[in-house]
């Protein structure tokens, strides 16, 4: 090649760089409704409005996402869609705008709260709202189970999933309840849920690959022995696979299994954290509270602290006019992963009433204060 016929082509190649990223500079689009953080009950009917602008070219067509999931296509003026009967979960939404040359350009992401999950929770239908949907019950190697939502306050809220095991086939896996989990790698996550069987029963919780290989990430055998909350279970995850599943494998046997309120909680997510106060043989110090689980809750909430080495531990609730309401935690503690349970009540066994409380761990010898809120509906 020449070197004039090598200057033009580099020439063309700048050419269409530049024409594109000028073709996609006049195109962009901007969510205005909900808000960004706004919180809807489950099954809400959400409206999502979105506001193209092109500085050239026609407009084609506007749709909203979360993930890689299509929610709708907006129409009429002002451009939206009303998303119906949406299931408890955190989403992550967007707009999509497309002129008529198939350009497209994506609005910044908002996050948007659905029934009564906390922040960091990954699963969507957790609560079984309306249907099992994005739930898939798989019957494998001649098992035979079907799913049945009910309403009938069962466990702590309206609905909950009764699974009935016909033919339990021989391994648990031969009967799957599934949902599509993306994992990230070094992020913790921390599995809870409420269940109960017609006698105790042994299933798994497993996080695995969804195709060949079939990778198992993480397994644990639970036994349900007894209707209530199970939990937590932690697993330190340290593989990338967007279409990884989480599943209780629920069968080799025909003993029939009921659940609801199943949570996964991204813990990296969902905490605050006071790190580097000191170092001790070169080890960073590290204190950290995570944001309850249930939030918004009702009977109960379990908060979660964490501590690199060992500390006198203060944890109690204060309301909104900073005055103390229930004293958790007072007491030296190794360094590790810890759990205290608020009720609801005052330090005289009082129902407190609805509203916002704050949580406050303290470590008095690293002048440390860590805290967050969290919502008390009754």
């Amino acid at each position: 090649m020449t070197r004039s016929l090598l200057h033009r082509s580099l020439l063309m190649i700048v050419l269409v760089i530049f024409t594109a990223q000028f073709a996609f500079a006049d195109l962009s689009v901007t969510m205005t409704n909900p808000s960004g953080d706004a919180t809807y009950s489950a099954k809400s009917n959400i409206t999502l409005t979105a506001t193209p602008l092109l500085t050239s070219g026609t407009f084609k067509d506007i749709r909203f996402y979360y993930g890689n999931t299509v929610i709708g296509k907006a129409t009429g003026d002002p451009l939206s869609y009303v998303w119906k009967n949406v299931k408890s979960g955190n989403y992550n939404v967007f707009a999509r705008v497309r002129d008529t040359d198939n350009n497209q350009a994506d609005s910044d992401t908002i996050h948007i709260r659905v029934g009564n999950v906390s922040n960091g929770d990954v699963l969507k239908n957790g609560d079984f709202d309306i249907n099992i949907a994005p739930w898939q019950l798989q019957n494998n190697q001649g098992a035979a189970s079907t799913a049945h939502i009910y309403n009938d306050m069962y466990f702590e809220d309206s609905s909950y999933i009764y699974i009935d095991i016909t033919n339990g086939s021989t391994e648990n896996w031969h009967i799957q309840l599934w949902q599509n989990v993306p994992l990230v790698p070094d992020h913790t996550y921390e599995i809870w849920f409420y269940s109960d069987a017609e006698e105790r029963k042994t299933i798994q919780i497993a996080m695995q690959m969804n195709q060949d290989p079939w990778t198992t990430y993480y397994a644990e055998d639970v036994v349900i022995d007894g209707a209530g909350e199970y939990g937590p279970y932690t697993f330190v995850n340290t593989f990338t696979d967007p279409g990884n599943v989480f599943k209780f494998n629920i069968a080799g046997n025909t003993i029939d299994i009921f659940f609801d309120r199943v949570r996964i909680i991204d813990r990296t997510l969902t905490s605050v954290t006071s790190r580097n106060l000191f170092t001790k043989n070169g080890i960073p110090v590290e204190y950290e509270l995570f944001h309850s689980y249930p939030n918004p809750f009702n009977m109960n909430t379990n908060i979660q602290y964490r501590l690199s080495k060992p500390a006198n531990v203060i944890l109690n609730i204060y309301n909104m006019r900073g005055q103390l309401v229930k004293s958790l935690v007072d007491e030296k503690m190794s360094a590790g992963l810890y759990t205290a349970r608020w009720d609801g009540t005052d330090n005289n066994s009082m129902v407190v009433p609805s509203g916002v409380y704050v949580y406050r761990m303290e470590i008095p010898a690293d002048k440390v204060q860590l805290t967050s809120k969290v919502i008390l509906i009754k």
